[in-house]
């Protein structure tokens, strides 16, 4: 890859972490995408705590999610995506624990702060790349999610 090619910041990058901080990894594992149902409704004008009480549930979900489980955790607006790389942990295993320690918790915690979710897993490879994942574990959860209408997670068929 040339120079001229790459963004001006990225152009001062020596080579080998240029290489790292461009390329994307592959991984396998859980992706869940998760929104908030009825944020429409909180505005700010009935709601003037809307913003702090998001950034409070969100911030101690992204602790739960990198910190516990050693995973990543992206939000924009009312969206959530987790991307969680499983090692060599049976999938029927790995996906229990992140479920009871995680996944659980925070879903009650939103809930009671008058957030629902509702949300998608899957389990399957995926690429990370800068702000970007994409792979048959991302494509699977977003079909997924944007079926359900009620509050919850669901598991995609394809997930085994």
């Amino acid at each position: 890859m040339s120079d001229n090619t790459l963004p001006i910041y990225l152009t001062k990058f020596p080579e080998d972490l240029r290489d790292k901080y461009i390329k994307p990894i592959p991984y396998t594992g859980l992706i869940i995408v998760l929104d908030s149902l009825g944020m429409k409704k909180r505005s700010l004008e009935k709601d003037p705590k809307v913003f702090e009480d998001w950034k409070r549930v969100i911030d101690d979900f992204r602790y739960d999610v990198e910190y516990k489980f050693r995973s990543f955790l992206f939000s924009f607006s009312d969206t959530i995506m987790i991307v969680c790389p499983n090692g060599s942990m049976n999938i029927n295993q790995f996906i229990n624990k992140f479920a009871v320690d995680i996944l659980i918790p925070n879903f009650i915690k939103f809930f009671e702060n008058e957030f629902p979710l509702r949300g998608s897993l899957s389990y399957g490879e995926y690429k990370v790349g800068q702000n970007l994942v994409l792979g048959k574990a991302v494509n699977d959860a977003s079909i997924c999610h944007d079926k359900t209408e009620w509050i919850g997670i669901t598991i995609s068929p394809s997930t085994n």
